[in-house]
């Protein structure tokens, strides 16, 4: 799927789309697929933010923002989730779980532990989480 501000609004949306139309997707950064999407390559936005305060630091002892240089990002990362690769009944190989930086696991609760753990932390059970319950 292509990045896109655009597509931000629709972030949960798309995943879940794709996921009952059984297609699997591909995103650009590890946010889409914390919510739903197979995998993610991409630049790593925790990453980024700390150069960027290290560029902000070195401002604040007295560097002029001008001769900073500019940076591009330099480290990326793989995100497969497998609670989606199992709604696709896809098995995602060993080779590429190996080289993923997280794998987003499966959660197994019973109905009633994930309704205390909902009821406990006040959370909002989306239809979508509730439905597989």
């Amino acid at each position: 799927v292509l990045g896109s501000a655009l597509f931000v609004p629709a972030r949960r949306r798309i995943p879940e789309m794709a996921t009952k139309a059984k297609l699997p997707t591909m995103f650009h950064q590890a946010q889409w697929a914390e919510v739903g999407g197979l995998a993610s390559y991409g630049f790593s936005f925790s990453d980024m933010y700390r150069r960027a305060a290290d560029q902000v630091a070195a401002i604040l002892r007295g560097a002029k923002a001008g001769d900073i240089p500019m940076e591009q990002g330099s480290k990326f990362e793989l995100v497969i989730n497998l609670r989606t690769a199992r709604a696709l009944g896809l098995a995602v190989p060993q080779s590429i779980m190996l080289r993923a930086d997280r794998v987003i696991e499966p959660i197994f609760l019973s109905y009633p532990l994930a309704l205390a753990v909902i009821a406990r932390f006040g959370l909002d059970c989306e239809a979508s989480i509730c439905a597989t319950m």
